[in-house]
Formats: C-alpha cells, structure tokens, sequence
C-alpha cells in the first residue's frame, strides 16, 4: 500500500515537472519573441513587415493570455477528465512551434525584401550606366574609380 502511495505521488510530482517545463519553455519563446519585436531593426521595418509583425503580435498574445490563465485551464481540464500533462505539452508546443514558424517566415521574407531591393538597385544602376554611356560602345573612356564615376577623355 505505501508503496502505491509513494508511486503515485512520485507520477504527480513528475507530471508537474513535465508542465512546469512546457510553461517554462513556452515563456522563454515568448521572451525571444518580445525581445525581437523591439529590436530596432524590427521597429524600423514595421511598415514593410506590418502583417507579418500582427500575426507574431497576435500568436504571442494568445501564449501570453494561455500562461496567464494556465491555473484556471488546468482546472477545466481536470473538470473534463482530461490529461493535463498531455493537454498542456500540446497547447504550449502549439505556440512555441507557431511562433518559431512565423519568426522564420519573417527572416524569410525580410531576406526575399533585401534580395528584391537589391535587384531593384543593379537596375537602376544599369539604367544609369546607359544614360551615362558608361556601358560599352559609349563615347570616350568612362571609368569608375575609387573616388566615385570619372569621365575621362581617352580615347
């Protein structure tokens, strides 16, 4: 019988390491997450990144609200019968999972918006090397050096 009883609590005290951890965990994201939005770089992108910044906003909220009311959660779920190990692994997995998805799907797209301007600039540079007739066939020997473009007369 005592045997059973320290059984049982041993399982309890390890189901509640186990929670304790995935809250845990799930609050260090959210942590990496808010340190990240206010970032500079990142304050200074919002207009080009605002939906993308929402849905991060919008997951981190919800996580946030979830670790709030997790006491109250774990009650409901205990009313319902439910695994409340189980239950809370998946929910705070769920959004640590979402929410380094959406962090990658952010990098992801700044780097898309860096290699899209960077195309955008060669243009305009070609562009102005024409109207400058710095591209071959050109009048006279056009150079760019190191202290900016230099028309030089040579022939």
């Amino acid at each position: 019988m005592a045997l059973v009883i320290l059984t049982s609590a041993a399982r309890l005290l390890l189901n509640q390491d186990d929670q304790d951890r995935a809250v845990s965990h799930l609050l260090e994201t959210l942590s990496t997450v808010y340190k990240f939005l206010l970032e500079e770089d990142t304050v200074r992108s919002f207009d080009n990144m605002k939906e993308m910044l929402g849905k991060i906003a919008q997951v981190a909220s919800d996580a946030a609200q979830f670790i709030i009311s997790y006491s109250e959660t774990k009650n409901f779920w205990k009313t319902l019968g439910k695994n409340i190990t189980s239950e809370t692994r998946t929910e705070a997995d769920g959004y640590v999972k979402l929410l380094n998805s959406l962090m990658q799907q952010y990098q992801d797209l700044a780097i898309q918006n860096i290699l899209t301007n960077m195309h955008h600039v060669l243009e305009d540079l070609n562009f102005m090397r024409g109207e400058l007739g710095l591209i071959h066939g050109g009048s006279g020997r056009d150079e760019i050096g190191r202290h900016g473009l230099c028309r030089c007369g040579f022939q």
